[in-house]
Parts: structure tokens; sequence; C-alpha cells
């Protein structure tokens, strides 16, 4: 008899095609595969007791397909000749309900966060929270039976599971730029009129760029065409998962400011004309982190004047570690043979101490509290 899948409405008096009482539970997706059903011998209305098999239904040949079942598992692995995927014998080991059903609960909510708007120890919480409703509306069992029994993992496990998760849905935002900028993905390449930059964004990556709190500008020369100067790219990062992920691509022809201004304004216009779409607001207040290149800095604090821009904290620290390295104050090999070479121990872990300090207090100087400073310089107006 043909099944037909239906919503997922795990009643255990519904869905009944064979003439024993026990019933067909259906639409139980997996991860893999959709349409799952699932058939149950149980005793009871308890559904820690519900123990059975499991199909994948395939609507081309009408056939129910075993699935599921560590026999099945083990005789494939073992002869070449009897593959995954027969029909259920004797020998099959039955599984319990209870297994399936936490999975289904684990990928429902794994749909739900697959937006980006749910962190993953909310998402457990809502997982939880699912449970025991369940529990308490539709089925016989507690939510400490179901929680205390050996298929439920702990908070860990399905913590670090949703943030894969979600890590892997960040992934499938990025969209596939063909090599060809004539194909499907041409939509999301902007020329300039005068093709002094080519920019590349897609409109799920441009919503996030109008809603984010902070984007890093950052550029590179080596990885980058040689028709054009750089390579520059808009990064953000996402505050859960701390994952970063380019959001828009620019190859430009030169580093003036003139260019910058107009691939900037550019792209306030897409974010003006998608707001008109989506009526997302675009977030004025925006923390932007680059370097040290004043035309970028320039560029971008005229057509984005309400935006906060810092100074990346790497190239801050680079730059100061050049300047040491060129006069020969950097902690190097020659410094520590110098230290070492002193006959008082105490003169030389005084020695240590204060170029450790030096070295945090310049490597850290923008984080300092100005009392602080007025200790090491008190004559020092601040």
């Amino acid at each position: 008899m043909q099944v037909q899948p239906v919503e997922y409405r795990p009643v255990i008096n519904s869905n009944i095609i064979t003439q024993e009482s026990s019933p067909w539970i259906l639409d139980l997706h997996t991860i893999y595969r959709k349409n799952s059903i699932c058939f149950f011998t149980f005793s009871g209305d308890n559904l820690l007791t519900w123990k059975g098999y499991r199909y994948i239904y395939n609507v081309v040949q009408e056939e129910r397909i075993c699935c599921g079942c560590k026999k099945i598992r083990q005789v494939s692995k073992k002869s070449s000749d009897k593959k995954f995927g027969q029909i259920h014998n004797d020998g099959c080991e039955p599984i319990e309900f209870l297994s399936v059903y936490l999975r289904n609960v684990f990928i429902e909510i794994c749909n739900e966060i697959s937006d980006g708007s749910i962190p993953p120890v909310d998402a457990y919480c809502l997982f939880l929270s699912k449970i025991a409703l369940y529990c308490s509306t539709k089925y016989n069992v507690s939510y400490e039976q179901v929680v205390q029994s050996k298929h439920m993992e702990n908070k860990c496990v399905y913590v670090d599971a949703f943030k894969k998760q979600k890590h892997r849905n960040m992934k499938k935002l990025v969209d596939k730029v063909g090599k060809c900028l004539y194909d499907e993905n041409s939509q999301y390449i902007h020329y300039s009129e005068d093709e002094s930059f080519i920019m590349i964004v897609s409109d799920k990556m441009l919503d996030i760029f109008c809603s984010s709190d902070t984007v890093n500008n950052g550029w590179t020369f080596k990885s980058c065409p040689k028709e054009f100067n750089q390579l520059f790219g808009i990064h953000s990062v996402d505050k859960f998962s701390r994952n970063g992920i380019c959001l828009i691509y620019m190859l430009t022809l030169s580093r003036t400011v003139d260019v910058y201004s107009k691939a900037f304004t550019y792209l306030r216009n897409l974010c003006e004309s998608r707001k008109q779409i989506t009526n997302i607001p675009f977030n004025h207040n925006k923390c932007v982190i680059s370097d040290k290149e004043m035309n970028v800095v320039k560029a971008f604090s005229n057509i984005f004047p309400q935006t906060n821009h810092k100074l990346c904290l790497f190239h801050y620290r680079r730059t100061i570690s050049r300047k040491l390295r060129q006069y020969d104050l950097l902690y190097t090999k020659k410094g520590n043979n110098f230290i070492l070479s002193q006959d008082n121990m105490h003169y030389r872990n005084q020695l240590k101490k204060c170029l450790n300090k030096a070295k945090v207090i310049l490597f850290n100087y923008t984080f300092l509290d100005t009392r602080h400073l007025i200790k090491i310089h008190p004559t020092t107006n601040l």
C-alpha cells in the first residue's frame, strides 16, 4: 500500500495502515533525507518504551527502504553484494523512538537558526523548551525522564553542534561568483562608469553590511589581477561564532581618494536602493576598523560621516615594532645576552621587569588609563 507523507504529527492513533495496532509516524526528517517513515511497536502510551524500524519512502518506485538499522549497516560493511537499503529482516535490531524524536527536534531547531539571528546558547534553550512542550502536551512522559535518558547529550555537545550549524549557514551566504562575467552571477558584479573599479556584492551580503555594527576594511596587492592595482574587501565578524566573512569585494585601478570616493558613493547608493526593497535601515553608527591608509579613511569618512573610524591594532603594533627595530630597542637575542651578562642577579631581574613593562606600555598604549600614564610620567600633562 502506498504511503503518502504528511505533515509531522506524532500522534499515536493516526496514520495506521497495517493490520497490527502499531502506528506509522510520517515525515520525521533527517539531516540527509526527507519523508522518513518510522514504524514502531510499543506497549502503553509512554514513548520511552517505543521501539521499531525506520524506512525511507521512495515515491518513484513506491517502496519503503530500510534506514537507520545497525544490522543493515554491519552487513553493508562486510559484503559488497548487500548494499545499504535492504528490506528489514527478522534479525534487524529495532531502534528507540526517543533517539529519532530528539534528532528530529534538533534538526527543527537548526532550521530555525538558519538566518543567524539566534545564538547557539539560546538555540539550546529553545531545544529544551520544545521538548518540554511536547512531553507535556502529546506524550505521557515527564520532561525529567527525557533529559535523563541515554539519548540526551550534555549541553556542550548541543551548543557545539548549533555553532557548527550556524557556521555552515554563514558559509552558504557567500555567493559563488563565476569566472565568466556573463553567467548567472553577473547580477552581483557592478562597474563604475569610468571603469575605475569593479564591485562584487550580493543582496544578502549588502543587507549584512547595512545592519552590522562593526566592519573591517582590508586590502591586498599580491592576490590581485595584473590589470588592477589592489583587491579591496569589507569584512564583518559574526558576534556569536566569531567567524569573519568578507561582504564586499572591490578591484580598483588606483589607490587615490577619488577612486575610493566613487566606490563608496556607489556602495551607498546600492544600500539606499536596497532599503526600499527590504526596509532594512542603514546603521550609520558603524565602527570601521582599518590601517592608517589615509586615502581610505578620508574617503570613507566623507561618504559615511557618522561612522566611527578606528585604526587596526595589528598595524599599530607592527608600526611600533618597526620603529623600535630601527633604533635597536626591540627585545632581541642581543639584548637578552646583555641582561644575562650582568653579574648582579637582582639587577638582572629588575632590568627584565622594566623591559617587559615598557613593552606592555608601548604595545597597549591606546588602552591604558590616563591615571596609569600619570604615574609613569608624573610631569606629563594629560
